[in-house]
């Protein structure tokens, strides 16, 4: 992960608010809709199965333009955009929420993706994200990373007693 710089002030205390107090839409963490019937996704969709994460109740928060809560705010992105396609989500994980190791099927499709994360919150012990071999800890709200790669395995659990919320960027180029 490349560090681009913080760009706290972007986050909003209307935003953060609105975050903290909205589930967002509740997000099952097995989503075969997305895996199934395509070879690119099978050896992860069948990972992820024998794990027994189909069988879990596990969810996690997701917030996108759509997202109820969100409909009111005008978020723009904290860096341009250079005439790129892109997309942008917010996860939220309370405590105890997670997403096991996974890659995400847009960027295998997307045509020269590149992708950014945000915290909106300091770093705590608990909040724990990985991508490939590296753990991303003691950032700062509003810390800009670009990933190495957009296609890597990564995964995120919070067994703090905190929330943890991510602004997530996808930027590519249109077919």
């Amino acid at each position: 992960m490349k560090f681009l710089g913080n760009f706290k002030n972007w986050i909003t205390t209307e935003l953060l608010e609105t975050l903290l107090t909205n589930d967002g839409d509740l997000t099952p963490v097995y989503q075969p809709e997305k895996w199934r019937n395509n070879p690119d996704f099978d050896e992860a969709r069948i990972a992820v199965e024998k794990a027994g994460y189909p069988n879990g109740n596990h969810y996690f928060c997701q917030y996108t333009k759509e997202t109820e809560c969100l409909k009111n705010l005008d978020i723009q992105m904290p860096i341009p955009l250079e005439r790129k396609e892109h997309h942008w989500w917010f996860i939220k994980l309370n405590p105890g929420q997670m997403q096991p190791m996974h890659f995400d099927p847009h960027v295998k499709l997307a045509k020269n993706c590149i992708r950014y994360t945000m915290p909106l919150l300091d770093y705590q012990p608990g909040h724990v994200f990985v991508e490939d071999n590296f753990l991303l800890t003691d950032y700062k709200a509003g810390d800009l990373f670009e990933w190495d790669r957009p296609d890597s395995y990564h995964g995120v659990v919070n067994i703090s007693m905190n929330p943890r919320i991510t602004l997530q960027l996808s930027v590519y180029d249109s077919d």
